[in-house]
């Protein structure tokens, strides 16, 4: 009996990993995007809509960037761009492609930040959901676990 339900704990197991990886907030940037480490995680509102090529592929009416700090060049950002967001509302996933953004467009940028508040409540969902699938396997109520099937005509 307790080899059928494998599969469940290796499932719940599985989806609160990946669940918990995923506990992050973005906080506002205080002070000059010069301070902004390479490598970080950011998101980037412009005060106007613009126009942002990554190599071949373009994005129109950009208002948001999902990216990573690349540098600075001049008057502007250098940016690994992962998503796009349009003023319409369509976001477009664009696989880490460079960038170039006006600093001057720029209206704000958030840092990525690890919440602990966030994976608290993710773990105690987690644990809830494993208590829960434990009650119910526990009272019989996760299906079959083999034995005689039942008398024929029946």
């Amino acid at each position: 009996m307790r080899r059928y339900f494998r599969p469940v704990w290796a499932l719940v197991i599985s989806s609160g990993a990946m669940y918990l990886s995923g506990c992050y907030t973005y906080v506002p940037l205080q002070g000059a995007p010069e301070r902004v480490q390479q490598g970080t995680a950011l998101k980037i509102h412009f005060g106007r809509p613009i126009d942002v090529r990554m190599g071949e592929i373009g994005a129109n009416d950009v208002v948001e960037l999902d990216a990573e700090m690349v540098g600075e060049e001049g008057d502007s950002l250098v940016v690994s761009v992962f998503q796009t967001t349009a003023r319409s509302g369509y976001q477009q996933q664009v696989g880490g492609r460079t960038a170039r953004v006006p600093a001057d467009a720029v209206a704000g940028i958030e840092i990525r930040k690890f919440s602990a508040i966030k994976t608290i409540l993710a773990g105690g969902f987690v644990v809830g959901a494993a208590l829960a699938a434990a009650a119910v396997l526990s009272s019989g109520g996760g299906g079959t676990t083999g034995g005689q099937p039942p008398p024929a005509g029946k």
